[in-house]
């Protein structure tokens, strides 16, 4: 309960000191998602559009869009929503984890409460779980920590009723977020794959281990068919592969970044040096001591496409909690038995844990702003503050349906959705059409790096030649006069560019705002 409560300290505290959740955060194309559940009667829909020309297949893991559909429907929240439910489930993972740890017959208590305040502290997790961006990280995480705690439970003893749980559980981390229908399946094949060598070497005992897995496959199957046999009959299985295959082309600089976090001093936790020697020796231990399933979770886990530090969490606790049961407290036996032959190990363990939780809530506040530096501060941060808000709703009245705009503002990725209107540059979403994510990262370097009107005139007809489907020649250019304050590498228009642009013929002013100038496009005949 106290770590539960120290969790929640760091995770509502950015509220509170930035001044409360923004209504257009990170999460604009989650939002779209959403919304567009509830326009179609909560059928799931098969595009999203205006996000690039001709829309995104709704392909992504929908169960944390239903959510906040069903909440919006209740509460009419808005946007917002979508941040208060990261704040809950952010939250509610912390005991969700311990749970996990009982579950790990290995542990000591002490061991399970330092794993789960690490858990519970990591900087990294918290600033990919709040975000508007961080919908499935928030959600995504409690449920694989569920699915990881109901693995370790199930026995070949246990009821059907058990085995089915689980099944319900891996079906629900395909339909939550991309990284846990990657990661569960795996681990619960491999899972199934060591007892299966592990079981005494007779036919009965192997077939018994067979079947007991099969019940839970087939529960998650039917648990997952709808959204699965929606996007295979939309768009081919081929679309889930060719997914992982993009999202896994930097798996090497992956990995390397992963380590770097999480072992090289100076990065990646509130107190770095004495955090990540913890999740060192706690990896040292499981070798030592042959944690071969613990092991597995700490290199798989890094190793699943695109996901951060949100999943590999989950190991990095149960690591420094090997390491206080495993190292720390035989070193402190060791170290007591020297001095004093007489003394009590568990009460220096305990006078360590009564003096340093009143430390830990003293420096909360300085643990959420550190952590909060290393993310978009999703609370206080605006992607669309009330000047552009107005200058979308101008953009969708001097312009009609079938319009297109390139972007060049911070508030691209709620711009589709505010206007109704197409986004030729938007990035956020086309990993699910590799073919187009690359062709619009290129696209996007391009225009970053143009600074002249008749540049950007060559490369809007480039692109139209070479990508029809993706880029036709725009009707509009909506540019933000403030690029000093783009976030998050969102395309930026140089100065030089707009005052060149007033002057090209080929475009006009078609509107103005102080923060904002919209540009319209006179393709030649």
């Amino acid at each position: 309960m106290a770590i539960t409560l120290w969790a929640a300290c760091l995770r509502v505290l950015p509220m509170l000191l930035f001044g409360g959740p923004t209504a257009y955060h990170s999460g604009g194309l989650f939002y779209a998602f959403a919304a567009a559940i509830r326009s179609h009667g909560f059928a799931m829909p098969e595009t999203i559009p205006h996000y690039t020309n001709g829309g995104l297949p709704f392909a992504y893991p929908p169960l944390a869009f239903y959510l906040i559909a069903a909440l919006d429907s209740i509460f009419e929240q808005g946007p917002v929503l979508i941040l208060y439910v990261n704040v809950v489930f952010s939250i509610l993972v912390v005991p969700a984890f311990y749970l996990l740890t009982l579950a790990l017959p290995d542990f000591s208590r002490a061991g399970r409460v330092v794993a789960t305040l690490a858990f519970a502290t990591l900087p990294l997790l918290i600033a990919e779980q709040l975000p508007g961006e961080g919908l499935a990280e928030s959600t995504g995480l409690l449920v694989f920590v569920l699915f990881l705690r109901q693995l370790l439970l199930v026995k070949p003893s246990s009821t059907w009723i058990s085995r089915a749980g689980l099944g319900v559980l891996l079906g629900l981390n395909v339909l939550i977020a991309p990284g846990t229908a990657y990661a569960a399946p795996v681990i619960y094949v491999v899972y199934v794959l060591g007892r299966f060598l592990k079981a005494p070497k007779t036919r009965h005992a192997r077939r018994r281990i067979v079947l007991n897995a099969l019940l839970p496959v087939a529960v998650s199957l039917i648990a997952a068919s709808p959204y699965l046999i929606a996007v295979a009959s939309r768009y081919g299985f081929g679309l889930f592969l060719r997914s992982f295959g993009s999202e896994h082309s930097h798996l090497g600089s992956s990995l390397i970044v992963t380590l770097d976090l999480f072992f090289m001093p100076g990065k990646g936790y509130v107190f770095p040096t004495l955090a990540q020697m913890l999740t060192l020796w706690g990896v040292l231990y499981a070798v030592l001591a042959r944690k071969q399933f613990l092991l597995f979770l700490m290199l798989f886990l890094v190793l699943v496409p695109s996901e951060g530090p949100w999943l590999y969490s989950v190991p990095v606790g149960l690591m420094a909690g090997l390491a206080w049961q495993g190292v720390i407290v035989p070193g402190l036996r060791t170290v007591a038995s020297t001095v004093r032959p007489d003394s009590d190990v568990r009460r220096v363990q305990n006078l360590l844990f009564t003096g340093f939780l009143p430390v830990l809530v003293a420096l909360a506040p300085i643990f959420a702003e550190i952590a909060y530096d290393r993310t978009t501060a999703p609370f206080y941060y605006a992607f669309v503050t009330d000047e552009e808000l107005t200058a979308l709703q101008e953009a969708q009245a001097h312009s009609q349906p079938d319009d297109t705009f390139l972007v060049f503002a911070n508030e691209i990725e709620w711009f589709p959705e505010l206007t109704d209107r197409t986004v030729l540059n938007v990035v956020y979403g086309t990993e699910w059409i590799p073919d187009k994510y690359r062709a619009i990262r290129d696209f996007k370097q391009q225009l970053d790096d143009c600074a002249a009107a008749q540049e950007l005139l060559l490369i809007l007809e480039q692109n139209a030649r070479a990508y029809p489907a993706y880029f036709p020649l725009p009707d509009y250019l909506y540019i933000s006069k403030e690029a000093e304050d783009l976030q998050r590498g969102n395309p930026v228009a140089s100065e030089a560019l707009i005052a060149d642009l007033r002057r090209d013929p080929s475009f006009t002013v078609a509107f103005e705002t102080p923060t904002t100038i919209v540009f319209a496009y006179h393709a030649e005949p």
